[in-house]
Formats: structure tokens, C-alpha cells, sequence
């Protein structure tokens, strides 16, 4: 798939890419297009970097919590696109994406929902988020 100016998916969609950077190594992009305040489809992807070991994921039911640095707003092609990146920021591919996602700041810090999953976020050292999921004591 190839970038473009379209947007197929919509609010609450979410996208987990491996992004291979030369020189630095690989990481994984969490893509997420907020559902609040109101869907828009001009308003740009939040983004979190995760480590590549990253596992399980986000999305996956054994997955107690996770570590996320924020990272730039995306733009929504990123929702669909692989392949190389320009000015030498490397290749992307897809680890796996869904529906049911949403992120809303809160009193506490982050609340962040991945395929159903949700997540409750407190800002650490260096900007980084850690995110437990809800109810669940300590990741």
C-alpha cells in the first residue's frame, strides 16, 4: 500500500507498525485515531513508541501493560500505508491493527483503549508513559 491523502478506516481505529530506522534499529509505532472529543477525520493520529520486544501487545488479552514514549502526531495514512519512508527515516510494515480505540487524558494521566482493552497511563521519567492495564495490579 502507498500513502495517499485518504483516510479508509475511521475513529476508534488503531494500527501497531514495526518502523526499521537505518542506524537506529526497529521499534513499534502505536497509531491510534482518537473517537473523543468528536471524530474528525483531518485530526492527525496520536503515536506512541514502544520498544520492538514489546509482547505480548497491546491488543492481546495477556498483555498486563506496556511502556510508551509519545511521540509526533501522524497523519492518518499512516493508517494504511508499508513500505519506505522519505528522507531516510527508514521502512514500515504492519504488526497488526483493529477497531475499539480510543485515548483521553484524565485527572491521573492517560486513559488508552486498544481493541477493548483499556489502559490507564501515568507519565514517568523522560516523558515515557507506562500503562497498566485497568484492574490490573502492576505489569
Amino acid at each position: 500500500m502507498h500513502a495517499d491523502d485518504t483516510q479508509p478506516a475511521r475513529p476508534g481505529h488503531w494500527r501497531i507498525l514495526l518502523h526499521d530506522e537505518p542506524d537506529v534499529g526497529a521499534h513499534l509505532d502505536l497509531l491510534i485515531w482518537p473517537v473523543e472529543p468528536r471524530p474528525d477525520p483531518s485530526r492527525p493520529l496520536a503515536c506512541f513508541r514502544l520498544p520492538a520486544e514489546t509482547r505480548p501487545l497491546p491488543h492481546e488479552e495477556t498483555c498486563p501493560g506496556f511502556v510508551g514514549e509519545p511521540i509526533a502526531d501522524h497523519r492518518g495514512r499512516y493508517l494504511t500505508y508499508e513500505g519506505e519512508l522519505t528522507r531516510g527515516r527508514g521502512r514500515v510494515s504492519e504488526e497488526c491493527s483493529g477497531e475499539g480505540a480510543d485515548l483521553r487524558a484524565t485527572a491521573e494521566g492517560l486513559e488508552l483503549t486498544v481493541a477493548g482493552v483499556r489502559y490507564v497511563g501515568s507519565v514517568g521519567e523522560g516523558g515515557r508513559v507506562r500503562f497498566l492495564r485497568a484492574g490490573h495490579s502492576g505489569a
